[in-house]
């Protein structure tokens, strides 16, 4: 009992000085303790140097010869004033290895063949994302980011710049853009979260095509689309309705459905030319005779059936003034004519006919001598037409 009492403080400090302060875990032995000089030795069997301690104490105590004996056993072992002499509160240990808190590393890892892993072989295994304008590149095994090339496509966040590139790893600003969606129904703007805006205007504004019967008007605008305005159709033109029928800009014009032939009357006469007629609805400028047949459009008092003579020749140079082709006397040939008891009187140029606008004597009667005739003259132009 005694034994048992002495051993079991021991093995306690033993537990604690071998689980938590033996750094080099070599072997502990309890077979002798030194108390008061006096010394208690354990001779039981079955005690092994590296043996279980608590397992030999309990061995000890099931054997029944120890050389241990309790004397006076009153719970405390003879002579015992409860103290280990030169005990300090640990078990004398020459093996116990002293401890300063650090783990002494040779900067290797257990089975390391020296060699750091790497992050990367190739650029494609470097799948971290980069900022804007950068890019992962694989160097000497370690993924680096690093900014991308010169003039690569970029987004500033702004929808009213582009291009955006990069330039020296910073994305920097396009020019602005044109909005301008050439459609004068819309009004354009942008928006540099969203882009171009090209609202509707509104507008009472109208637009107009076609002329004549043709004419067509719309508003310019509806719902933001420009329209088209498109003219009526064209018709045929008709003399008389003060229409433009066939939308040419022009009403009642030459060729109209029901015209009527007009000839260029220059000299005013009443006559015109026969070349170039036109089929008019009405006279228009030179164009106002219905009749033809001048020959002499310069002047007027020429033209088919005039009835008057004339002793000098017409605007053209000759004595046609009826337009008959030829030029016709006015004044024949005079005479008296003695029968006898009396004179007959032909009036008329005496012996030579002059020619157009040529002076010769005219007989204007003749006179009875009582044994023939005495002719009257005077001077006189000859007439024609």
């Amino acid at each position: 009992m005694v034994l048992r009492v002495f051993v079991l403080p021991v093995l306690a400090a033993f537990l604690a000085l071998t689980l938590g302060c033996n750094a080099d875990n070599g072997p502990q032995t309890l077979d002798s303790v030194e108390k008061d000089s006096k010394t208690i030795s354990d001779s039981q069997t079955g005690d092994e140097p590296d043996g279980d301690v608590i397992g030999d104490a309990e061995q000890d105590r099931q054997q029944p010869s120890d050389d241990v004996t309790a004397v006076d056993d009153d719970g405390t072992v003879s002579g015992d004033d409860g103290v280990v002499a030169d005990d300090d509160g640990t078990v004398a240990d020459d093996g116990t290895a002293a401890d300063d808190g650090t783990v002494a590393d040779d900067g290797t890892v257990a089975d390391d063949d020296g060699n750091e892993s790497l992050q990367c072989v190739q650029d494609a295994d470097c799948d971290q994302e980069p900022k804007q304008c950068h890019e992962f590149k694989c160097d000497a095994g370690e993924c680096k980011e690093v900014p991308v090339d010169n003039n690569k496509p970029c987004s500033d966040g702004n929808f009213c710049t582009d291009p955006d590139t990069c330039q020296d790893g910073e994305c920097v600003s396009g020019p602005t853009i044109d909005c301008d969606d050439n459609n004068e129904c819309t009004e354009d703007s942008c928006d540099p979260a969203s882009g171009c805006d090209n609202d509707p205007i509104s507008t009472d504004e109208m637009v107009s095509c076609g002329v004549g019967e043709c004419f067509r008007e719309v508003p310019k605008c509806t719902d933001g689309v420009l329209n088209v305005c498109i003219p009526g159709p064209v018709d045929t033109e008709i003399c008389g309705d003060e229409k433009d029928n066939d939308c040419d800009g022009e009403t009642d014009e030459a060729g109209a459905t029901g015209c009527q032939m007009y000839y260029k009357d220059a000299d005013g006469d009443g006559f015109g030319v026969f070349a170039g007629p036109r089929c008019l609805c009405k006279a228009s400028g030179e164009y106002t005779a219905t009749k033809t047949g001048d020959c002499c459009d310069t002047d007027a008092k020429v033209y088919p059936g005039v009835q008057g003579w004339f002793s000098t020749t017409n605007m053209c140079g000759n004595f046609d003034y009826n337009c008959d082709q030829r030029a016709e006397t006015q004044t024949g040939q005079g005479s008296c004519v003695w029968t006898g008891h009396a004179c007959l009187t032909q009036t008329g140029f005496e012996n030579v006919v002059p020619a157009c606008g040529q002076s010769g004597n005219y007989i204007t009667d003749c006179v009875d001598t009582g044994s023939g005739c005495r002719a009257n003259t005077r001077t006189r132009v000859q007439g024609c037409r």
